[in-house]
């Protein structure tokens, strides 16, 4: 919440005056067809179906914001790092073989000799019979 009492939401800037406006406005939409103020029964009704209806729509609009945040910070961040770094194979002694490779390098190596590895008939491969 800033200083002036808006509040950042979802990307969204929201004074208390538009989120208050909001609030009555959600109220209004939740109100039963024939409500009467005076009927007990009809206001908890009423009440407990807005406490529903705004603790939805909370959890909605964190839940969407995690994931925007998600989506643009973190996965960027670790689609850079992926992208960026590099390792170097090594013996099962721990002895360097080879030039160092990034991770999607050595994944799409993998993967490619994985795909093209001789089997023999029941699907096993020669590191599979040793």
């Amino acid at each position: 919440m800033a200083d002036d009492g808006s509040v950042f939401l979802g990307g969204s800037v929201f004074t208390r005056e538009e989120i208050l406006d909001r609030a009555a406005k959600l109220v209004t939409e939740s109100l039963p067809k024939g409500w009467d103020e005076d009927d007990e029964r009809n206001t908890d009704d009423l009440v407990d179906r807005v406490t529903r209806k705004v603790r939805k729509n909370v959890h909605t609009a964190i839940d969407d914001s995690i994931d925007k945040f998600t989506k643009e910070v973190i996965e960027g961040r670790l689609l850079e790092l992926v992208k960026s770094w590099s390792f170097e194979t090594t013996s099962k002694f721990g002895e360097k073989k080879g030039e160092p490779v990034t991770i999607s390098e050595y994944i799409i190596d993998r993967i490619d000799k994985h795909i093209n590895e001789a089997v023999d008939c029941s699907g096993a491969t020669r590191s599979d019979r040793d």
